[in-house]
This record gives structure tokens, C-alpha cells and sequence, in this order.
């Protein structure tokens, strides 16, 4: 039994030991430095960190050392709470700092609520179609309506899927390689859409055929010399219909020769 009690003690000073060491002013964290963010304040990060840096367990170790550091919830909680932080990466700078260093969306996209014909407030979106902020005004920047169910606050959520955002984004591209001027993608519902373009009118699609086939049809159209990519011309068209088989609509009929 006495050599149980030794033990015991023994055990009980070596870890007290460890606890006042954890409390030694030299040991933990004095200074935290933030690098690489723009648009968010050093401030803001800070009041998410700060709160976290603070926190002890079992109510007497503290966790702001280099052995305890809670760093993956302090990177979650960023994440979460300030959705323009796209990563976090903690170092240690010695014992007693810490840099938190930041990488911010890039603001690449818009989305609006509305439609073009009457454009609400809108909101930034990086390269994959995740809604992060509001955006203050409008800009030249590729600008996308519809889909969200709810649009009165859609941070945090992605305009269709990174995956199809991709397809969505090559899709402009394609009809801006072939000469026309497209301004705006609108999402009528999940599987019909609308491309406004800069000249007047707009291409209409929808998924009965996949954005590929309605740029071969469309590339078919230009390269025949169905249609005159003249900037009169252009702006005499009301739409361009791509949804129906392996022809396209003109409207008016007169904008492609043979009447489609």
C-alpha cells in the first residue's frame, strides 16, 4: 500500500509539475501575428482566435503552448464563421508566437438576385461558384442569376455544384470564342437556362442536351455562315434557341440565313 501512496504522489507532483509549466508566462503564446488577409480585418480574425487561445481544460491547463495549441478549431472556426477565408495555416514562430496566416477568395464572379432585366443586390463567388460576401455594387465581372431557393442571403452555399459551375463557366467561354458578347447566365429553374448577350437578345439551353452538343450546334451555325457576326447583326437578335435537337432557332428568322 505504501508503495502504491509513493506512486501515487509521485505521479500527482510530476504532473502538477507539468501544469505549472504550462502556466510559465515562457512557454505560451504572448503574440499572434496574421498575414495574407486583405478584405478581412486582423481584428475580425482575432476575436474568433483570441476567445479559443483562452480556453483551459479541466478548467486549470492552459491551451494557448505549443503542446495543447487547438489549432484545428481555431481553423475550423475561421473557416466557418468568415466564409472569404478560403485556408489557414498556423506556425510557430518560437515558443512564445504564433502566425496565422491567411488565403482569401478570390472575388472572380457575381451573383444576383433578380434577373438582368431587374438586378437585385449581389453577392461575390470565387472560381468554383461558392457565395462568400456581399458585394457592394455591381462590376464587368461574369454575372450569374437564379437557382438558389433562397436568395435573400445565399453565403455559404454554391451556385449549382463546383462541378457544373465549371461546365457553366466553359460554356461562356465557348460562346465568347465563337464572337458573341455573353454578359449574364440565368438559371430559369434546375435545367433551363438563359444567356444574355452584350449585343441584345440572349441563347437559350436547357438540359436536354449537354452544353457541349449546344456549342457544336451553335459553332455549326457560325462557321457555316448561317449567321453574320457583325455587331448589326448581332444586335438585330431576340434569341438564339439551342434546346431543341440538332438544330437552332433564330428569332427573328431573319438573323440566320435559310430561316434556322
Amino acid at each position: 500500500m505504501k508503495k502504491i501512496a509513493y506512486s501515487a504522489v509521485f505521479v500527482l507532483f510530476f504532473i502538477t509539475l507539468g501544469i505549472l509549466g504550462l502556466t510559465w508566462k515562457k512557454v505560451r503564446i504572448q503574440t499572434v501575428a496574421v498575414s495574407g488577409n486583405a478584405s478581412v480585418s486582423t481584428d475580425q480574425i482575432l476575436n474568433i482566435v483570441d476567445p479559443i487561445l483562452d480556453r483551459k481544460d479541466l478548467l486549470i491547463v492552459p491551451t494557448d503552448n505549443i503542446l495543447l495549441l487547438k489549432g484545428n478549431e481555431i481553423k475550423d472556426a475561421l473557416l466557418e464563421n468568415i466564409k472569404t477565408i478560403s485556408a489557414v495555416k498556423i506556425s510557430f514562430q518560437n515558443l512564445t508566437a504564433i502566425d496565422i496566416s491567411i488565403s482569401e477568395r478570390p472575388a472572380d464572379n457575381l451573383w444576383c438576385q433578380g434577373d438582368p432585366s431587374k438586378m437585385g443586390n449581389c453577392f461575390s463567388m470565387d472560381d468554383t461558384g461558392f457565395v462568400f460576401a456581399t458585394s457592394a455594387a455591381t462590376s464587368a465581372l461574369p454575372t450569374y442569376f437564379g437557382f438558389f431557393a433562397s436568395t435573400t442571403d445565399p453565403v455559404g452555399e454554391t451556385y449549382f455544384d463546383s462541378a457544373r459551375f465549371s461546365q457553366i463557366v466553359a460554356l461562356m467561354s465557348g460562346i465568347g470564342q465563337l464572337g458573341f458578347h455573353p454578359q449574364y447566365f440565368d438559371a430559369l429553374d434546375a435545367d433551363t437556362y438563359e444567356v444574355y448577350l452584350k449585343d441584345g437578345g440572349k441563347i437559350l439551353l436547357s438540359d436536354g442536351k449537354s452544353f457541349d452538343e449546344s456549342l457544336t450546334n451553335l459553332s455549326a451555325l457560325v462557321n457555316d455562315k448561317f449567321i453574320s457576326m457583325d455587331e448589326k447583326s448581332l444586335a438585330k437578335i431576340d434569341y438564339l434557341d439551342l434546346e431543341s435537337g440538332n438544330k437552332v432557332f433564330c428569332a427573328p428568322a431573319s438573323v440566320c440565313k435559310q430561316g434556322n
